[in-house]
């Protein structure tokens, strides 16, 4: 299970007890509109070919830079 959000609440969630619970994709982009979301997200999903490592992974998806932090288990 991957939860997308705008929300960093998961991002600190996933960092501090339950990393590896599940995987967070948290959008920090300027531009919050329904087209521009889903045009940079899929454009990750595209670029990242192994969607189920995301599975444990907390992803912080910018509009000019993507941080991926893999469940150390």
């Amino acid at each position: 299970r991957i939860v997308v959000t705008f929300d960093l609440d998961f991002g600190r969630m996933h960092r501090i007890g339950n990393q590896g619970a599940f995987g967070a994709i948290v959008l920090r982009l300027d531009d919050q509109s329904i087209e521009a979301t889903n045009e940079r997200l899929g454009s990750f999903l595209s670029e990242f070919p192994d969607h189920d490592a995301l599975s444990g992974s907390l992803v912080i998806l910018e509009d000019r830079r993507i941080r991926v932090i893999n469940d150390p288990r």
